[in-house]
């Protein structure tokens, strides 16, 4: 998922899903600065400041530890290995309002990793002392990397953080290949075995008491969306892993539909997306395909239209979650979206017709936010009502705030 405006969050859905052609076998988690980025949009209201860090550390908390449990897809019971995972800490908060983040951040990297076995490596402290002691290394609007076309198009920090977390990396993985070659064979293996007893979800109200029992409840969850999952499996032929040669939106057994644009899932080009789109498609006003592999802009699904609105039918599932991007700037201003949803299931008495009920739920998104950098969230709904003789739900988009809107992911999920 190594993409611009990747969060968290929104990488863990392929790993939770099956939409990778292949099982990864090493995954590096790198999302501090998105992550911090969509957290400094929340809590504004100066009555729930004191509340603020509490909800973002238990956020980045729960958050972490869902893509950790998605990697070692423990559902998968059949698995011959798990995917060895690093988490990185490389939160970038350099002023005076969000220089806490970084404590904050390195926190959540440090305990979630000890308590998992987990190989973290830390940006935070090899680098960033040198942005304090010259702000100009690490400045977001520096013009002397030529690399991206010049001021107009460089809105990230750069050399000491994109470059600096490779270089940091790769001498990790360094030292361990000279540490493995040297090693005797009975020394500590260099990816331990994961931990999974779940650290417990925290809100506003956890008290210390509560801890024993919020444990036992996070554990009974995942054991149970597991046993749904076998259940599915069991009694579905369809494959649970994406066809690596079709760019078509995946058929899971957990997803009859589902797509997120990224090179890592398959959806790469513009045309990658016009195919998945189409597959479900069945109106369309003003929204188009658009998208590079590396160079920008990045594939999706996006118009730059006021008032422009598409229409899919897709398999029924009990939840459907949409990716879509925030950004700034004049032509994200006041940008909204609307969704409206809808369950059909046959007419008894003619057959080539639906019956749909429409306008089971709906709901609206805003593609503008206060902050310089673009960011990929993560949007979900549980469909009321969805049982055996819904076939397929109609869900209706249209644009009812500014002129533009990205979506660069679907997925209708049974769990």
């Amino acid at each position: 998922m190594a993409m611009g405006g990747m969060t968290t969050d929104v990488s863990t859905l392929p790993l939770r899903y099956g939409l990778f052609p292949i099982k990864p076998d090493l995954i590096i988690a790198s999302f501090g600065y998105n992550d911090m980025t969509i957290l400094s949009q929340q809590y504004k209201n100066p009555f729930l400041f004191a509340l603020k860090e509490t909800a973002q550390y238990s956020y980045l908390l729960n958050s972490t530890q869902k893509l950790i449990r998605a990697a070692y897809a423990q559902c998968n019971k059949g698995m011959t290995h798990l995917p060895s995972v690093m988490l990185v800490d490389d939160s970038f908060m350099i002023d005076d309002k969000t220089a806490r983040g970084n404590l904050m951040h390195s926190r959540m990297i440090s305990e979630v990793s000890q308590w998992y076995d987990l190989w973290s490596v830390s940006w935070t402290n090899a680098f960033l002392h040198m942005s304090y002691a010259d702000e100009k290394l690490m400045s977001v609007n520096a013009t002397f990397w030529p690399l991206w076309g010049g001021p107009n198009q460089q809105a990230h920090p750069h050399i000491l953080y994109h470059i600096g977390i490779a270089w940091m990396i790769f001498y990790q993985f360094a030292q361990a290949a000279v540490h493995g070659c040297s090693s005797t064979s009975n020394s500590v293996p260099l990816f331990p075995e994961p931990n999974l007893q779940n650290i417990p979800p925290l809100t506003f109200s956890t008290r210390y008491q509560d801890l024993p029992m919020a444990w036992k409840t996070a554990t009974a969850q995942w054991s149970e969306r597991c046993d749904l999952h076998d259940e599915i499996l069991k009694n579905t032929s369809i494959t649970t892993e994406h066809n690596s040669t079709s760019n078509v939106a995946s058929s899971t057994a957990l997803c009859p539909y589902a797509w997120i644009a990224n090179r890592a899932t398959n959806i790469q080009t513009r045309e990658d997306v016009r195919q998945v789109v189409d597959s479900v498609m069945i109106e369309n006003k003003g929204w188009n395909e658009e998208g590079n592999p590396v160079k920008k802009p990045r594939p999706g699904w996006v118009t730059y239209m006021p008032g422009a609105k598409f229409k899919i039918r897709a398999p029924v599932a009990q939840r459907f979650t949409l990716i879509y991007m925030k950004s700034y700037g004049a032509k994200w201003q006041d940008s909204k979206l609307q969704i409206k949803f809808s369950l059909c299931r046959p007419n008894p008495l003619y057959p080539r017709r639906q019956i749909c009920e429409k306008n089971v739920m709906q709901d609206e998104l805003a593609g503008f936010h206060a902050q310089n950098i673009s960011v990929n969230y993560e949007a979900s709904w549980i469909l009321p009502g969805v049982n055996e003789n819904h076939t397929h739900a109609d869900i209706h988009f249209q644009l009812i705030g500014g002129n533009t809107f990205r979506i660069n992911g679907m997925l209708f999920c049974r769990v």
